[in-house]
């Protein structure tokens, strides 16, 4: 039996077998194809059979214990011939065994697909301060913002797994105390996650300290030799759905030393964004980073998601302060290197201020975002409650909701026109929310009566405004911090 080997990707292999006759004593060999490339690191192994002539019964055994015995493993059988496949089928294994059409269709199937990038690794950008989305950011970093029941830290995390980037640098910042809290409390038994923390506790306080986004890269090169093959640079603040093994497929095809996930946008819109200048065949031309409004001339806008070659952070200084969209990139262009846009549509939220968040939360509540959906049992139709939270059988709630674990709603409290309530919140009876969002540890006190709001025990806010919002202060009573009781501990009364 003659074996031939094809590594599809990171995670992912082409076993082709060429024989008159598959039986009985294939299985030794094939099972040493396996586990040598299980060896090198291939956890999905496809078996490409289209140049198989003839199998017997002692055959078709051997392949079922292949799969059976490596459970671990993803084994797909692909292109079997007519014959066999007749054969398969009165026996009644094809009902067992993962059989596809062909080796193309076996890749897009998502336990391969959830292979495919198995070995590479991603680093997720969660240092900056965000300022451009305060207040929301002054006590919780952007990645650390809840989207209807889960971090997008939490939802980036989840995405990336399902390519098989399991191996994730996080760079904690701006109260990054918050980022490895979180993280240490989920367990990811199979991923590995490290962190290159940018900041420290001083006194017991933690201070973020970010050095910029190249700096990061660079130092992590520098220091530990992080990176020697391909990586995955993301930023934590934006969800995304972007299919991270065609954008790897596309990046090595092309030879590129970076590539670049871009949208496109209106031209008006540019100023928020690093606009991309590109010749015919997607390779990148020019850069022009959040220009006036009115100069944007081209609608295709870098999304923060990058793939590159390691040898690039040689063309930049191991010094604090580089960022990869003002300086590593312009050094990748000015060294005449290949850079290319990765242009496949996909959704693409940038919680880039507090306008954007009330967006993306209202998407999620539509559905209009399959891969972000509501987390939690559906109590009521269109309304979504996470493990602890207490909602009163007269509370009035037209959907969509989410309320969030160990949210309070209270008898007579009316929520409408698509709730958020943070996990911790309480909303007391006699109040009416519309279109509002309440923040974790938020205590909406009785009388309350807020429309398109973001609420929060320090501030308010309009939802829709965008930049240096204004924050509501004829809200004053209504909304405080859940921990501050207004009245006495129980202790205390008990004494008075």
């Amino acid at each position: 039996m003659l074996l031939t080997t094809q590594l599809v990707d990171d995670g992912l292999a082409v076993v082709s077998v060429s024989r008159d006759l598959v039986h009985a004593s294939s299985l030794r060999k094939l099972t040493e194809a396996c586990e040598n490339l299980n060896q090198r690191g291939r956890r999905g192994i496809l078996i490409d059979m289209a140049r198989v002539r003839r199998m017997n019964m002692s055959g078709l055994a051997a392949v079922v214990e292949l799969v059976a015995r490596h459970p671990k493993w993803d084994i797909g059988l692909c292109a079997l011939p007519a014959k066999i496949a007749r054969m398969v089928s009165q026996s009644g294994l094809d009902r067992g065994l993962p059989i596809f059409p062909d080796v193309e269709t076996a890749c897009k199937a998502p336990e391969f697909r959830g292979r495919s990038l198995c070995g590479t690794r991603a680093v997720l950008l969660c240092a900056d301060r965000g300022r451009r989305a305060a207040p929301l950011t002054d006590v919780t970093p952007t990645p650390m913002l809840d989207v209807v029941g889960r971090p997008i830290l939490h939802r980036i995390m989840d995405h990336l797994a399902g390519f098989g980037l399991r191996d994730v640098i996080l760079n904690p910042g701006h109260h990054g105390d918050q980022v490895v809290e979180y993280v240490r409390a989920h367990a990811w038994p199979d991923h590995r996650i490290q962190f290159a923390n940018e900041g420290s506790f001083h006194q017991g306080q933690w201070r973020g300290d970010p050095i910029g986004t190249a700096s990061t890269l660079k130092r992590l090169q520098v220091t530990s030799s992080a990176f020697s093959n391909d990586l995955v640079v993301l930023c934590g603040d934006a969800l995304v759905d972007i299919d991270m093994a065609e954008m790897m497929r596309q990046h090595r095809q092309s030879g590129a030393a970076v590539t670049i996930a871009v949208q496109s946008i209106a031209p008006e819109q540019g100023h928020g964004y690093g606009v991309i200048e590109t010749s015919v065949g997607g390779r990148i031309t020019g850069f022009a980073e959040k220009p006036r409004l009115g100069l944007a001339e081209n609608q295709l806008v870098n999304t923060g998601i990058y793939i590159m070659k390691p040898d690039v952070l040689d063309l930049v200084s191991d010094s604090i302060g580089l960022d990869i969209a003002t300086d590593l990139l312009p050094a990748v262009m000015a060294a005449r290197l290949n850079m290319q846009v990765f242009s496949q549509s996909f959704q693409w939220i940038d919680i880039g201020c507090s306008q954007d968040y009330a967006r993306a939360t209202a998407l999620c509540l539509s559905g209009e975002l399959p891969f972000a959906r509501p987390l939690g049992l559906e109590i009521r139709p269109n309304v979504w409650a996470l493990p602890g939270a207490e909602v009163a059988a007269d509370a009035r709630i037209d959907g969509p909701c989410h309320i969030g674990a160990n949210a309070i709603i209270s008898a007579k409290a009316h929520l409408s026109g698509g709730c958020v309530i943070g996990a911790g919140a309480e909303v007391e009876g006699k109040t009416l929310l519309k279109d509002c969002i309440v923040l974790p540890e938020t205590r909406v006190c009785e009388g309350a009566w807020s429309d398109h709001k973001i609420l929060s025990g320090a501030w308010a806010m309009d939802r829709n405004q965008a930049f240096n919002p204004v924050l509501d202060k004829s809200i004053g009573d209504h909304v405080t911090p859940r921990q501050d009781m207004r009245q006495p501990a129980p202790e205390l009364r008990k004494s008075a």
